[in-house]
């Protein structure tokens, strides 16, 4: 059995002290080693976003408006948002885990998709809560580009 130290989950931070990852740089080579790390001996780690560069922490506070907005409705609303893949349509009411509910959301940074979902769910609009999600979903999206990407880096593997 190793050490508490051993079980804790890894947290990484990409922008310590404010410097920026640029790919290719020691700093960024070393951070993809430490992701590579994470994932292969915890199968994850915790990101710290104390930068605002990556996700600023308006946008954080938008978002978690938006969610509050979107869960405060009505359940048959809600249910209104149904996907043949699974674990896309919206989830909740379950007895056996009474308070999680859950949406997946494909495409949710393309302006399209989110104004469908939007305009599903509130019929005469929501463009607040549309353009958080896109917002969000946007940075979400190329964070976990560069992820992957230190993980790539980081197995050395070619680029292409």
């Amino acid at each position: 059995m190793g050490s508490d130290e051993d079980e804790m989950i890894p947290c990484l931070d990409f922008y310590k002290d404010g410097l920026e990852l640029k790919e290719g740089s020691e700093g960024w080579k070393a951070m993809s080693n430490k992701v590579r790390e994470a994932c292969e001996h915890h199968g994850c780690f915790k990101l710290v976003l104390c930068d605002d560069k990556m996700m600023p922490s308006k946008l954080r506070e938008e978002m978690l408006m938006a969610m509050k907005t979107l869960f405060d409705l009505p359940e048959e609303t809600k249910q209104k948002h149904i996907s043949p893949k699974p674990y896309r349509s919206y989830n909740g009411k379950c007895p056996i885990i009474p308070l999680c509910q859950s949406f997946g959301i494909d495409d949710a940074n393309l302006p399209l998709s989110a104004h469908a979902f939007t305009n599903l769910m509130w019929p005469h609009g929501n463009p607040s809560f549309c353009d958080s999600m896109i917002s969000m979903s946007s940075k979400m999206v190329e964070l976990s580009g560069m992820i992957l990407k230190m993980i790539v880096d980081g197995l050395g593997l070619p680029k292409h």
